[in-house]
């Protein structure tokens, strides 16, 4: 899973090869379920991402690596690069901020 949007009380999951499906539940229920052990962070009231898949995180929006670029709202920056950067250094991978 790259990342999670939510389209019309949907939540769309991005998946690797670029499938996609949808889900019907609420954000709050999926960052429950998935952003608790830093794999994936909130960072917008519409945006679950993988950290696994970030290339760059910046004050406006998230890289991914497949090239998409999610936004990130005010509201999540601070707790979502905080998470980010706890998850990099534990993998002890490079990050590039832009």
């Amino acid at each position: 899973m790259i990342y999670i949007d939510i389209v019309r009380n949907n939540q769309i999951v991005h998946l690797r090869g670029g499938e996609k499906e949808t889900l019907r539940s609420t954000m709050t229920m999926l960052e429950e379920k998935l952003c608790g052990d830093d794999v994936f962070i909130r960072i917008h009231k519409s945006f679950i991402v993988s950290c696994e898949f970030v290339k760059s995180f910046g004050h406006g929006d998230v890289i991914l690596k497949n090239g998409d670029i999610v936004p990130v709202g005010r509201a999540y920056y601070v707790g979502g690069i905080e998470k980010y950067m706890n998850r990099v250094k534990l993998r002890g991978a490079k990050t590039i901020k832009h």
